[in-house]
């Protein structure tokens, strides 16, 4: 179940990275310093335990492994485990990465260098979570969703205004519902409802089940769970409500609006707005991950003299970041390649 995975090997402990390739530290024959990269094979045999950055669904197959997890208190949490499966590792610290609540980011040292993997990560906080900064080590293992030099995202307060402005244009004749991942975009579309529109939207099930997780983690995020009679009698005039993303289209908010009696419009949050085209009345580029130009920022300010590209376009990634100057590869080309390091 772990091929595939990245796999950090420090002494005495096999660390499996959330899902992509596979990283081993330490020394070649002569004594010096290198980061190897290998398509996991036998480096996956022997975990020890698993890493989990943060707690999207595409990161989390670790937490169904049955081995110790290294991970925020809020992910844990949230991926609905005790923190007594929980670990440290005097090697290994972790730090805020952005991206969401809870998710972190690793610094890993070994004989005398060091290995930072961002997982995915975002330098501009949001309202949930704060933003990270890079983290100094001389391997850097980044994500790569956005390493294209024609995606540039906007502030989230830009994105934020234009939400606003639209929500403003049409709540007073229309119902509203927002589209976001469960697990993260829904509650920042939650709290900026709150925030900067004073409004407290009605929530999915699925959404009311990760921000009661957030209100215990002190998030502080004011909604009404849908099914409610609170949520019924809010849906006898024009009201505003939050649901995952994949249910969000024209045709559900026309069936909404049929069976309450109103026009409803609806609205999408992601990255890829501009660039994916959507069934929604507008789509608004609210991303909670690094842009190229955070990618190349967090790259150079690490000081890393490797960067691996993993999580993404790793071929292209790695050839855009070449462009300007950094020295990188895509992980998955690691395999018969040791890197070594001054």
């Amino acid at each position: 179940m772990l091929s595939g995975d990245l796999v950090l090997s420090l002494p005495g402990l096999k660390l499996a990275l959330d899902h992509a390739g596979s990283v081993s530290m330490g020394r070649r024959a002569g004594g010096s310093k290198t980061a190897g990269l290998h398509e996991n094979s036998s480096a996956a045999a022997g975990i020890d335990a698993c890493y989990v950055s943060h707690a999207h669904s595409d990161h989390t197959a670790g937490v169904k492994s049955g081995k110790p997890l290294l991970a925020s208190k809020e992910t844990l949490a949230l991926c609905k485990k005790s923190a007594e499966v929980g670990i440290t590792h005097e090697k290994i610290s972790l730090s805020p990465a952005g991206h969401m609540l809870g998710a972190t980011q690793l610094l890993a040292q070994c004989d005398g260098y060091s290995l930072a993997y961002t997982g995915d990560f975002s330098m501009e906080g949001g309202l949930t979570y704060k933003g990270c900064k890079p983290l100094q080590c001389e391997v850097l293992v980044t994500e790569t969703t956005y390493c294209d030099p024609q995606r540039s995202l906007p502030t989230k307060e830009e994105v934020f205004t234009n939400m606003e402005r639209w929500l403003d244009e049409n709540i007073e004749s229309n119902a509203i519902i927002l589209g976001g991942y469960s697990t993260g975009k829904a509650e920042e579309l939650v709290k900026f409802l709150n925030k900067y529109c004073s409004i407290t939207p009605i929530v999915s099930k699925s959404v009311d089940s990760v921000c009661k997780i957030y209100n215990s983690l002190g998030c502080d995020l004011k909604y009404v769970p849908a099914g409610t009679p609170e949520a019924a009698e809010m849906m006898s005039e024009p009201f505003v409500a939050v649901m995952p993303f994949h249910q969000v289209n024209r045709r559900m908010a026309a069936e909404i609006g049929e069976a309450n009696n109103m026009n409803v419009l609806c609205a999408l949050a992601t990255g890829w707005a501009g660039v994916h085209d959507y069934n929604a009345d507008a789509v608004f580029p609210l991303s909670d991950h690094a842009d190229f130009d955070d990618i190349v920022r967090y790259a150079q300010e690490s000081g890393a003299k490797t960067v691996l590209c993993a999580l993404g376009e790793n071929e292209k990634a790695a050839a855009h970041l070449r462009k300007v100057g950094i020295n990188a590869m895509p992980a998955e080309k690691g395999v018969m390649l040791q890197q070594t390091l001054a």
